[in-house]
Order: structure tokens, then C-alpha cells, then sequence
């Protein structure tokens, strides 16, 4: 994945969203507790997780931080103050049983979503509350009325997880990023 195309994960907006400001973001986006493996969005790496990511450095990282994989995750961190920017894992030849699995598992951490687009993006947003629900998102939509998104957990494929007939064989990317547009928006210096 090229720097560029993580980035623009990162800053995948959803509607109605405006930018937060904030003098402490990243430790509001990290009372949230979102991320995988320990990794927590918003919140600086353990000692123990940076002598991990010094020995996975991965090379292609945006100016500024770095990437290092444990395991099947791969995260991103703030070089000068090691504070997680993302989380993420990706598989370039899934199949569907993999594609439903990871949804299994993304649900059983973060509970039932709160939008799905288009059968391959399922979407779990949330505020300075907490998870947003799925009716009052769409009742907020409906409406046009605009909420704060603080943070997503977003699994996108190119599989067709919703067809009647699913061939076994057929295989595609699946991902999964937890990232928060403000506080990526604030680490880049967007306004």
C-alpha cells in the first residue's frame, strides 16, 4: 500500500462530519479504547510496543511517523512522540469465509456497526459520547443535521459479501483501519 493511499484511508469522511477542534485530541480519541492488540488510537505506545516496532519497522511511512507490523496488524505512530495515528490490517487475496471472519471479529470487539454502504463498507463511527447507533445516525442524515466524528473502525472489500451465490474460490482485498480523521487532520496540519 502506497503512502498516499493509506493516507487517504485515513481521511475517509463520513457526511456531516466537521473538524473538532481541541487543545487535547489525542487523548480524547483515546478514551474511546478503539484499536486492536493492545494498540490504542490516540494513546502512545507502551516501551514494550516500541522495542516491538523497532525490530518490524516498515519502511513506507508518511514524513513524520513510522509503521511497524505485529503480526497480521500493521501500525502508525507519531515519530516524535510515538502517539498511534492507526491501525490496520490488510490481505490482498481474501476469500470470503476470511472476508466474513474478519467482520465476525470486527463485530465481536466493537458491537453492531453503524452504517453499511454499497455490500463491501461497513462502518463504525464515533463521537465524544461513544459508538454511534445506527437509527440515529440515519435519523441525523435524514435530517441533514451535522455530528462530530471523532474516530471510524472501517472494514472495506472488493468482494461482493452480500451475493445470494458466493464462489468459494473467488478472492479480493479485505481491510480493516481504525483511524481518527481529526486527530490525522491535526497531525498533518489540515485546518
Amino acid at each position: 500500500m502506497t503512502v498516499a493511499a493509506f493516507f487517504s484511508l485515513l481521511c475517509f469522511s463520513l457526511p456531516g462530519y466537521s473538524q473538532k477542534q481541541t487543545s487535547d485530541l489525542a487523548s480524547e480519541v483515546a478514551s474511546l479504547q478503539l484499536g486492536m492488540k493492545g494498540y490504542i488510537l490516540g494513546k502512545q505506545l507502551t516501551p514494550e510496543q516500541k522495542d516491538l516496532a523497532g525490530k518490524n519497522l516498515i519502511k513506507d511511512s508518511f514524513e513524520g511517523t513510522y509503521k511497524f507490523q505485529d503480526g497480521e496488524i500493521i501500525v502508525v505512530a507519531e515519530k516524535d512522540n510515538d502517539t498511534v495515528l492507526a491501525v490496520y490490517k490488510r490481505n490482498e487475496q481474501a476469500t470470503i469465509e476470511q472476508a466474513k471472519k474478519m467482520i465476525s471479529g470486527l463485530m465481536g470487539e466493537y458491537g453492531e456497526p453503524t452504517a453499511m454502504a454499497h455490500d463491501k463498507l461497513i462502518y463504525w463511527a464515533y463521537n465524544d459520547q461513544g459508538k454511534i447507533a445506527e437509527d440515529a445516525y440515519q435519523k441525523h442524515r435524514e435530517k441533514g443535521e451535522k455530528f462530530d466524528v471523532l474516530a471510524t473502525v472501517k472494514f472495506n472489500t472488493t468482494l461482493d459479501i452480500m451475493a445470494e451465490k458466493k464462489d468459494k474460490n473467488e478472492t479480493g482485498t479485505i481491510y480493516f483501519i481504525v483511524s481518527s480523521d481529526p486527530l490525522s487532520q491535526e497531525f498533518m496540519g489540515v485546518k
